[in-house]
């Protein structure tokens, strides 16, 4: 008996004593479609994770760049009085002149 896992679940398949070729090539092929299953399930999950990590790392930079857009923001806001005055004086002296 043969303990085989496929879609999740535990699966028995039990070997009958035969001497027919076609029956152990058919249930060669049927370990082998479990097995190349097996290997697309655990393909497409580890694909699954790449993306799902990918979007993650991007969510974070996208959430730091608006971050540091608004900061940038706040500041200009503090500053233009400061050059807003700047500008009038030197406006001032050049008219002085």
């Amino acid at each position: 008996m043969f303990i085989i896992y496929k879609h999740g679940e535990w699966h028995n398949i039990a070997l009958f004593y035969t001497t027919s070729c076609e029956y152990m090539f058919q249930l060669l092929l049927k370990l082998l479609c479990c097995f190349i299953s097996l290997q697309l399930d655990d393909k497409v999950t580890c694909h699954k994770a790449r993306v799902s990590s990918t979007l993650d790392r991007l969510a974070e930079q996208v959430a730091l760049e608006k971050k540091e857009r608004a900061n940038k923001c706040r500041a200009f806001k503090v500053r233009l009085p400061q050059f807003q005055a700047v500008v009038f004086t030197l406006c001032l002296q050049f008219l002085c002149i």
